[in-house]
């Protein structure tokens, strides 16, 4: 039998980010790995885009401001911990936490209950039925590489501006956040983002309609950096909702349907084996995140200037989401 080289994961300890943790496998086991967090992620930025479908103008005349803070959750099924990766017989594998080095399977198997970002951190042994010199079969022993965070949910957070115009019936809608103020990501890297969207009111074209109704496109923009500055991740969101509400005193119920996607690049690279002067291997995937349609409902309080908003998504991704702002 034959060990791997073992080689520190300290992720669980903050000490390295995910594209360091990405560069003990490739392609076959990266793309499992990562595709919860994908999910995640793209999930909880389509997530909070309007708390209600009224474009009437505020304290402000004939302006409807909104500025706040938006927070999401999207739910870490026990389905996402884990994953099985299949090999073929004949198949080149780069063995997790030995510096790149590959090996050339022997006969198919089934490594089973792998941890993905946010499996365990203890995963154990496994071994591999490999090719070894003059064609004689070997078994190597190696540790997969470990969970990265252990949560029920998926957190983020985002600024969220609105500034609509009654005259019009349309709202615009901003989200940004800086590298620089990810302060909550720095023992993993940082999260930048910026989104632009357009609301605008339908239920205008329609007399005497009981409840205000809207239609929303949104695009955003999100870059996850290593802790050494390198990106990792590139996240494009679109999303295109039909919202209605209605307004009770200081509440507001509100819902809608939408239609989304998350495309997702994953970029980084990985050493080449026993030669660590060389130049690396570069890594390079698209993911797709897995909710394409969501039905949400929440209510909004506002007894004042002061708004506050909750609501849940129903989708393969289920979302929940928070959010205080100033109305104006």
């Amino acid at each position: 039998m034959l060990a791997a080289p073992a080689q520190a994961q300290d992720n669980g300890d903050g000490e390295d980010g995910l594209g360091e943790t990405l560069e003990q496998v490739g392609e076959l086991y990266g793309k499992p790995y990562v595709q919860p967090l994908v999910d995640g992620i793209g999930a909880d930025l389509n997530s909070g885009l309007f708390q209600s479908a009224d474009i009437s103008g505020g304290m402000l005349p004939l302006v409807d401001v909104y500025v706040g803070l938006k927070a999401f959750g999207a739910v870490v099924g026990s389905g996402s911990e884990s994953f099985d990766l299949q090999l073929e017989d004949g198949e080149s594998f780069q063995i997790p936490n030995s510096d790149g080095e590959e090996v050339i399977i022997d006969g198919d198997q089934t490594l089973e209950d792998l941890p993905t970002f946010f499996g365990t951190d203890q995963p154990g042994e496994r071994e591999l039925n490999v090719r070894g010199r003059g064609g004689f079969n070997e078994t190597v022993e190696f540790e997969p590489i470990q969970g990265f965070l252990q949560t029920s949910v998926t957190p983020l957070a985002a600024p969220h501006v609105e500034i609509g115009s009654s005259v019009i019936g349309t709202s615009l809608t901003l989200r940004y956040i800086p590298h620089a103020l990810s302060a909550a990501y720095q023992d993993y890297g940082s999260i930048g983002m910026y989104g632009v969207g357009v609301r605008h009111d339908i239920g205008q074209y329609v007399p005497l309609l009981p409840m205000s109704i809207a239609a929303q496109v949104m695009y955003q923009n999100v870059n996850v950096r290593d802790t050494d500055d390198a990106e990792v991740l590139a996240i494009n969101n679109w999303a295109g909702n039909v919202a209605v509400s209605k307004s009770f005193f200081v509440a507001t119920i509100y819902g809608g349907l939408q239609l989304e996607s998350a495309g997702v690049t994953v970029d980084y690279d990985v050493p080449r084996p026993n030669d660590p002067d060389a130049e690396p291997i570069p890594i390079n995937y698209e993911l797709n995140g897995a909710n394409s349609v969501r039905a949400l409902a929440g209510v909004s309080i506002h007894p004042g200037p002061v708004a506050f908003n909750v609501d849940f998504s129903l989708a393969s991704v289920p979302v929940i989401t928070a959010g205080v702002g100033l109305t104006l």
